[in-house]
């Protein structure tokens, strides 16, 4: 397609919390939250309109247990800064994210899953 240049889609990211910015294993996936609509059937059949809810933004991610991370650090994330840049150039920034959980750890590779999540929807820039 003309117009559109040849260059990278995915891969590489780098992931900051509060400025500090962490090693991941691969794995990570980010939902910008924003308005989610549900469309309203009517009783003759045909649609009549659609409710909208805001969902906050959520960010599941696969650290890799290197020395400087530690998990006690991570429970303790609250009202943080947090931005996501892909190598494509998006960038999703919020000033509210926090720790909700993590899967148990994998000392044999070595990595740690856990979930975030932030008020409100992610801002994409």
């Amino acid at each position: 397609m003309a117009g559109n240049p040849i260059g990278p889609v995915g891969g590489t990211l780098y992931w900051s919390i509060n400025g500090r910015q962490y090693d991941l294993t691969g794995e990570f996936t980010i939902r910008k939250g924003g308005p989610k609509r549900e469309g309203v059937p009517g009783l003759s059949g045909k649609g009549v309109g659609y409710v909208e809810a805001q969902e906050d933004g959520e960010v599941d991610c696969t650290f890799a247990t290197v020395a400087p991370l530690r998990l006690t650090d991570l429970e303790a994330i609250t009202n943080a800064s947090a931005q996501l840049e892909c190598i494509n150039g998006r960038k999703y920034i919020t000033d509210t994210l926090y720790y909700r959980e993590a899967e148990p750890m994998d000392p044999v590779k070595g990595t740690v899953k856990c979930k975030f999540g932030c008020i409100g929807a992610f801002r994409e820039v």
